[in-house]
């Protein structure tokens, strides 16, 4: 998975990007919230320069794989998670 992290804030914000997104579409309003937060954003499998999967892109398989990353990262305290459009039923 292609990961980006932006500056070292208290709380940690996980953006969950909505199809066909990309985090460079987000670059306005993280730069606007980035000293609050320490921000996570990546590409899902198939997205920008990340690989692929051969499970089904299902919700239940995002957020399977979205569940990996929080504890790859050791996201272990509370965190903010925001899922954009479709990624809504998967952060859900």
């Amino acid at each position: 998975m292609n990961i980006k992290f932006l500056e070292k804030g208290e709380t940690t914000l996980v953006i969950e990007l909505g199809i066909g997104g990309s985090f460079y579409n987000w670059h306005t309003f993280v730069q606007q919230i980035k000293k609050d937060f320490t921000v996570v954003m990546y590409h899902r499998f198939g997205y920008g320069k990340s690989g692929f999967s051969d499970n089904p892109r299902t919700v239940e398989h995002i957020a399977k794989e979205l569940d990996g990353l929080i504890e790859k990262l050791h996201i272990n305290d509370k965190f903010v998670l925001i899922g954009h459009s479709f990624c809504g039923l998967c952060a859900q």
